[in-house]
């Protein structure tokens, strides 16, 4: 289980974001093992042409153990922007992330050597982007306008719900496996993990291309 605990100033700015990343590398990573989603289905030719990329084959050289999870620096967390603005804000973070932090995050993706190669010369972060922007290009951004609109419609449920029951309705309600127990958040995962979260900007995330197997929320 991940108990996470919110101080004052943490609880009362957490907000509420689509992450167009997300929903990208959620599709790069299905694309790239060759798998199918519940609902959407086949990621598609497309899809499958942009892995050509060397960029996007980059990307999808760190996602293809199904049981490891996704450096963070892949799924930026959306900054307080416009909507279609989210995407451009993702890619430029995602392209300033420091050779160093780069390096930390793929510590365990030595053994693929394009990966190895692009982090000792520290482009691996601009490549990332770079890959990112040409998959979405490809692939989502033609069904991007379909899938707003049910992330959009989740988000303003999420908020009509915060308007009436506050934050702690609105975590009570993202998952069964999901609640608020009044002093904290918890997650139950096959992970024990306890954080304590100070002045911390806490994104909650609907996702509907890692439906229906993972919980969305990033923690900053």
């Amino acid at each position: 289980m991940i108990v996470a605990r919110f101080d004052v100033e943490t609880l009362a700015g957490v907000r509420l974001s689509a992450s167009p990343a997300i929903e990208a590398m959620t599709w790069l990573r299905l694309a790239a093992q060759g798998g199918s989603h519940p609902v959407f289905g086949d990621p598609g030719a497309a899809a499958r042409f942009a892995l050509r990329d060397p960029d996007v084959a980059l990307v999808a050289a760190t996602l293809a153990n199904p049981g490891k999870g996704m450096p963070d620096l892949l799924t930026p967390k959306p900054e307080p922007v416009p909507t279609d603005r989210i995407l451009g804000a993702q890619l430029e973070r995602m392209a300033a992330t420091p050779a160093t932090e780069a390096a930390r995050q793929l510590a365990d993706d030595s053994g693929d050597s394009r990966v190895r190669a692009a982090v000792d010369a520290g482009e691996f972060a601009a490549r990332a982007a770079n890959g990112m922007a040409k998959f979405w290009a490809s692939a989502l951004r033609d069904e991007w306008s379909g899938l707003r609109e049910r992330l959009d419609a989740d988000l303003d449920h999420r908020a009509r719900t915060m308007s009436r029951e506050g934050v702690a309705g609105v975590i009570g309600s993202l998952h069964p496996d999901v609640r608020w127990t009044g002093s904290a958040m918890e997650i139950d995962l096959c992970i024990d993990l306890a954080v304590d979260y100070q002045a911390a900007d806490v994104v909650l995330t609907p996702s509907l291309l890692t439906w229906p197997s993972d919980v969305g929320a990033r923690v900053r």
